[in-house]
């Protein structure tokens, strides 16, 4: 009830466009949301903690050494720093376990460690590293990382300003359902900023954000 008809839906235009955005919009305020409203990767995923995850001196200790080099439970342990969850909260700790992720390819943990270097949380703020991580996860579809690259590109930082690339990355976060992406897309059709201005586009991003909650979304439509 969300990719495919994103996709499309903007392909069409006139009247057809008008029933086929009543359709989604009733859809999507039926349907529960994923969790991608923010930057962080994972964050709607199950977030118990097992009692055998956690050692006696409040530090995680690995079930099984499949564990040490799996990066999804590397990721879940960087989580849990980021978080405090089970631990003291500490992201200098959750870079370094994203990090062991991100280097065995996991693209969530690519993105969170991405989000780290960019907020200068753990390690030392370098949005140029931040774009390069958010590059290898949003390569392999991770929509939080889409998003945060089409804004480097729109805004400069990290990377050269190509508002191009900008629409290419901020488009494929919004057509896979990430809300966050929905106004910014809107407003790239509507100023025409590396895309053909389109009214019609413009309007249905916005009426899509404005759906799932977002403000600024019912403000622009």
């Amino acid at each position: 009830c969300l990719r495919a008809p994103v996709r499309a839906l903007v392909r069409r235009r006139g009247m057809v466009a008008t029933l086929a955005l009543a359709i989604i919009l009733s859809c999507f305020l039926l349907a529960p949301w994923p969790g991608w409203a923010c930057g962080w990767a994972g964050d709607g995923d199950n977030e118990e903690v097992d009692a055998d995850v956690i050692g006696a001196d409040g530090r995680p200790v690995s079930q099984s050494s499949q564990s040490a080099v799996d990066p999804v439970a590397l990721t879940r342990t960087g989580d849990r720093y980021r978080k405090g969850m089970g631990v003291a909260r500490d992201a200098a700790e959750a870079a370094l376990w994203y990090r062991r992720a991100a280097e065995r390819g996991h693209a969530a943990a690519q993105n969170n460690l991405a989000a780290l270097y960019e907020a200068g949380e753990g390690v030392a703020q370098n949005v140029v590293e931040a774009a390069r991580w958010f590059r290898l996860a949003a390569m392999q579809g991770e929509p939080h990382a889409q998003h945060s690259l089409g804004i480097l590109y729109r805004d400069g930082h990290g990377v050269g300003r190509d508002p191009a690339a900008s629409a290419k990355w901020i488009g494929a976060a919004a057509r896979q359902g990430h809300r966050g992406a929905f106004v910014d897309l809107g407003v790239l059709y509507g100023e025409g900023l590396g895309v053909t201005r389109d009214d019609t586009q413009a309007y249905m991003w916005w009426a899509l954000a404005a759906a799932s909650g977002d403000k600024m979304g019912t403000r622009l439509r």
